[in-house]
């Protein structure tokens, strides 16, 4: 449970952002699920794909650095492994909101000739709510939640990266540093 925590306060961040969205009518998940509005989707995409990228490049850059002793000792007090959850996680949700914004894009307008095509009755409501509802509040909460992890990941690199730079310049970590480390593993 320790391992995800920061996963965790940014899915509860997450939740609490998307009822203050939706209680006060900031967002309005009908209008997100219109077929006029296909381009708000693809905005969605672009941003989505570029924070990917970009969490893409800092497990990459995590990667060739992994021989470093700094590492090595990060590795090991287990901050590594915590670091590694949060950028999959805003990668895994920036494909998930990809996902639904595609499936906004090219499968809702069908459900939506669809379900009018339907008589009244339970599946009727069940295919409006799935696609005026359901997939755009998705789409926009693994979004907001891509963002908190990406935010997050950000914080990670720069520490380790801080750690890196005064293991380089000064040849060992400073307290303040060592301070930190020994605050994240308790």
């Amino acid at each position: 449970m320790k391992d995800y925590r920061k996963i965790i306060k940014c899915i509860i961040i997450t939740t609490i952002i998307m009822l203050i969205f939706y209680l006060t009518g900031a967002i309005s998940f009908e209008n997100l699920s219109d077929p006029k509005n296909s381009d708000i989707c693809w905005n969605i995409v672009t941003i989505n794909s570029v924070f990917a990228g970009f969490m893409f490049t800092s497990l990459s850059m995590l990667i060739s650095v992994i021989t470093s002793e700094t590492i090595k000792r990060l590795e090991k007090a287990y901050l590594m492994d915590e670091i590694y959850k949060n950028i999959l996680c805003g990668i895994y949700c920036s494909l998930a909101s990809i996902a639904f914004a595609l499936i906004t894009i090219f499968i809702t307008p069908n459900m939506i000739e669809y379900t009018q095509m339907m008589n009244e009755g339970y599946l009727k409501q069940v295919g409006i709510i799935i696609e005026k509802h359901i997939i755009p509040f998705l789409m926009v909460y693994t979004m907001i939640l891509s963002i908190l992890c990406f935010l997050g990941s950000v914080l990670d690199v720069r520490f380790i990266i801080r750690n890196l730079r005064n293991k380089i310049s000064k040849g060992n970590i400073p307290e303040e540093s060592k301070s930190k480390i020994l605050e994240k593993i308790k």
